[in-house]
């Protein structure tokens, strides 16, 4: 059965999530396994996910040209495929399709989510091995925190939390889970100087005691407002109609920066054209004057 997508997209993830793929430089028949039965399991409803063998991984993105398998390693993966596939209970077998990509043979395997969950697997291939029942990992909440830049791809979330609650000098995140791994919580702790109180806080002064805000200033509080979940600058200079983009960048966006009321998320990387701003805790605090 040949598949029904675009390799070509396929493989520059433009038609399938990257949560949805796994790539796989070479052939290892226990993590294979492994990797079907979650697929098949598909506990989020995404339709299950393609693996791709002949391709290496890097911060869950492939790396190209593909490192490609032989021909004949091909035909031995296939036959091997079919004895460990019988192992998963119920049935459960994916679809195999061979292919040819930038000159080299690679092997894709079509894990569709199952019918019949859940499904199991042994732990291991060797004999006497216990069965495991494999849940994939949360997507949903993969895509949150990519949209936060708290993680950007497998095997990179952990080391980003840790480094951005480090920059932020925050208290260290708690990672808790059970010994079985049937969940995974995150405990993001309250930055030190973050005082709650200072947004909850109501001013007590009277009407005619209050100044009224400058048109300026109360276009700098409505800036923070929308910035308090990240926005790109294409966003913030759209939504309050800003038509001259370099005018906007001098005159609006460069001086919240200085003032440390707006940080970039990629500080590093400052014309990254993922870049975004969002409120800092001066800005918060700002909104209450």
């Amino acid at each position: 059965m040949a598949l029904p997508i675009n390799i070509n997209e396929l493989l520059n993830g433009k038609t399938v999530e990257w949560e949805r793929i796994e790539f796989r430089k070479g052939w290892n028949p226990e993590r294979t396994l492994k990797t079907i039965t979650a697929f098949a399991n598909d506990l989020n409803n995404w339709s299950g996910g393609y693996l791709i063998l002949g391709v290496e991984e890097k911060d869950g993105k492939p790396v190209f040209p593909p490192a490609g398998l032989e021909l004949n390693k091909i035909d031995a993966i296939q036959k091997e495929l079919n004895q460990i596939c019988r192992k998963i209970i119920p049935n459960y077998f994916p679809i195999a399709e061979p292919v040819d990509f930038q000159d080299k043979k690679i092997l894709i395997l079509w894990c569709l989510g199952g019918s019949v969950r859940p499904y199991k697997c042994p732990d291991s291939l060797s004999k006497n091995s216990q069965f495991d029942v494999r849940k994939y990992r949360n997507r949903r909440i993969g895509e949150f925190l990519k949209e936060l830049h708290l993680t950007e791809g497998r095997q990179t979330g952990i080391p980003t939390i840790l480094k951005e609650m480090k920059r932020n000098h925050s208290p260290k995140p708690i990672f808790e889970t059970d010994d079985e791994r049937l969940y995974f919580k995150t405990s993001l702790l309250i930055q030190p100087e973050f005082n709650k109180s200072d947004l909850e806080a109501t001013p007590q002064a009277t009407p005619q005691a209050t100044p009224q805000a400058t048109p300026q200033a109360q276009r700098v509080k409505d800036i923070l407002i929308f910035c308090i979940t990240a926005k790109s600058r294409e966003e913030i200079q759209n939504h309050f109609n800003f038509k001259d983009r370099e005018y906007f960048r001098i005159n609006i966006l460069k001086p919240l920066l200085k003032d440390k009321l707006l940080k970039m998320t990629i500080p590093d990387k400052s014309s990254s054209p993922k870049q975004k701003y969002v409120i800092t805790i001066k800005g918060k605090r700002k909104l209450n004057e």
